[in-house]
């Protein structure tokens, strides 16, 4: 798989799972992780920012922001 083909289907996945409440899931495939966690969040967020998602990451942040709240 070439290396664009691999982001735009990570990016997919990512965009795919993200709850409509901004979280994460940790693991689409796995139902036992289909559960958000703020480290992981951060760095998929983080990616997401790069990669010029910056809705998907602020969706994420204000998730974190509630909870934190």
């Amino acid at each position: 798989m070439q290396r664009a083909e691999l982001v735009r289907k990570s990016i997919d996945i990512i965009t795919e799972n993200q709850d409509s409440g901004g979280a994460y899931v940790a693991s689409p495939g796995f139902r036992e992780y289909r559960f958000s966690w703020l480290r992981d969040g951060s760095f998929i967020g983080h990616a997401m920012l790069l990669w010029e998602r910056e809705g998907s990451t602020r969706a994420f942040l204000q998730w974190a922001a509630r909870g934190i709240e």
